[in-house]
């Protein structure tokens, strides 16, 4: 189990970090007005591990004149350091509070662990090595603002892929995992040097980003200033936040649902209804199909003709749950997709269907138990109430025989030779008792004695009704 710090940023002063961040006060104005210090980087641009090849980041570490461009660890290049912490690689992996990050899923795009070495210890713009008591904290983890820094973190390496996990568990963890702080669209207030700055935290990205450094101009601002300006890094073009949706609902077999999810653009691009569609994750999923699906594997497309960057965008469509689906819990996955661009895999929603058993019945009555002569007859009727959620049909809901010898009293006008009955009534809604009347014979030459005659309903091509199980004891004289 690996331990985890809540890293921050080393706090400089004022004058430093107006000489670093801005040349004059125009330029300081413009950086200002598109900084949202709620939405520092997209989650698909955080946990993009793909984003750089080791080559582009060393290519990258070239152009800058880094010293890390010739700086190796272990057998290993500065480059080589970072793309494998991004992609899991030894101590970038690991467990606790339940939530494992290991080399399936990576930890953070090399972007932003690139920035991140810059942001703390100016590691990108130096042109020369600045020692060890520079690179020993790297990525400034486990050094709280408290002062000092733990020696289990230290050096490049071990920073890098410390830096990298915590980065990742922070961002997991802001969402559906039962945490109380820095979760996505919770707000807080940071102490700066300018001030209080309040913060909601618009993604995970976000709210892993202030849990490592929890400051937004002491650091996070430093953060998104070179992700965007600085370097260049793209903005995820198309980002999505999950914003809401509807109830999970309990639909019975027979029935359909309207479901409804909304997201947040949080991408660069204007979403539009002929390309931006919402998909399912699991071939199963198929099954809830309603028939007005924009596609076997696309439930829905934009219910607004374009989305720009930060407004809403809604999607709507059904689901229904065939006659014959078991009873039990579904969870229905979607996720939206960029058609012919990317599936938005950071944006993942789901519902869990409830199917409750639609076919249930309580017996309710029946007539006595009958004394019948060898070679007579009689007629029995039996009552049961409707239990469930969808309603019986004459011909389809009957009544069924559980034993083979019970044939031997089928005077020939049954329903079917192991149906004596189908519904007396055309039809019987949920919570509505229907009956069954049949006869039954008894051959001349039987045996006298009692035969115990046991019948259930059936939905056919559904279920048996086997919590309703009834009988007559039949004397025969």
């Amino acid at each position: 189990m690996k331990k985890f710090y809540t890293q921050s940023a080393i706090v400089f002063c004022l004058a430093i970090i107006l000489a670093l961040l801005f040349s004059n006060r125009s330029i300081e104005n413009a950086i200002a007005s598109s900084f949202n210090q709620s939405n520092l980087i997209s989650d698909g641009a955080f946990i993009d591990t793909n984003a750089m090849s080791v080559a582009e980041i060393q290519s990258f570490l070239n152009d800058k004149g880094s010293f890390l461009k010739s700086y190796s660890d272990g057998g290993r290049s500065a480059a080589q350091i970072i793309w494998d912490a991004s992609h899991g690689y030894n101590e970038a992996s690991g467990s606790i509070n339940g939530i494992s990050i290991t080399s399936s899923i990576g930890t953070v795009s090399p972007k932003v662990l690139l920035v991140t070495l810059q942001k703390e210890q100016s590691l990108i713009s130096r042109t020369s090595d600045p020692g060890s008591s520079i690179t020993n904290k790297a990525m400034g983890y486990g050094c709280p603002d408290s002062g000092g820094c733990s020696s289990t973190y230290s050096g490049f390496t071990k920073q890098v892929e410390n830096g990298a996990w915590q980065l990742r568990y922070n961002y997991e963890r802001a969402q559906g995992t039962g945490f109380s702080d820095y979760q996505v669209g919770q707000s807080t207030t940071f102490s700066d040097w300018n001030g209080n700055n309040s913060v909601t935290f618009d993604n995970r990205a976000t709210a892993s980003l202030y849990r490592y450094t929890p400051h937004v101009y002491n650091g996070n601002y430093n953060f998104w200033n070179l992700f965007t300006n600085t370097y260049s890094f793209e903005n995820s073009a198309y980002g999505f936040r999950w914003a809401g949706q509807s109830n999970y609902p309990r639909i019975i077999p027979g029935s359909t649902a309207t479901l409804t999810i909304s997201y947040v653009n949080i991408g660069s691009n204007t979403w539009n209804k002929s390309s931006t569609n919402l998909g399912i994750l699991t071939a199963s999923n198929k099954n809830f199909n309603s028939g007005d699906w924009y596609h076997d594997t696309r439930p829905a497309t934009l219910n607004e003709t374009s989305v720009v960057p930060g407004a809403t965008g809604t999607f709507t469509f059904n689901v229904a749950v065939p006659t014959n689906q078991s009873a039990g819990t579904y969870r229905f996955y979607v996720k939206p997709v960029q058609e012919n661009v990317r599936w938005i895999d950071e944006a993942v929603a789901w519902w869990d269907i409830t199917v409750p058993q639609g076919y249930t019945a309580s017996w309710s009555s029946q007539s006595v138990y009958p004394t019948i002569s060898r070679g007579g007859s009689t007629t029995l009727t039996i009552y049961y109430r409707n239990t469930g959620g969808s309603t019986w049909m004459r011909g389809n809901f009957n009544l069924g025989i559980l034993t083979t010898p019970d044939k031997n009293f089928n005077p020939g006008n049954w329903y079917h030779e192991t149906r004596p009955a189908t519904l007396n009534e055309a039809s019987v809604a949920p919570g509505a008792v229907g009956s069954f009347t049949f006869t039954i014979s008894v051959w001349q030459y039987a045996n006298t004695g009692t035969y115990r005659f046991y019948v259930k309903p059936v939905q056919e091509n559904v279920r048996w009704i086997d919590e309703a199980v009834a009988w007559w004891d039949l004397n025969i004289v």
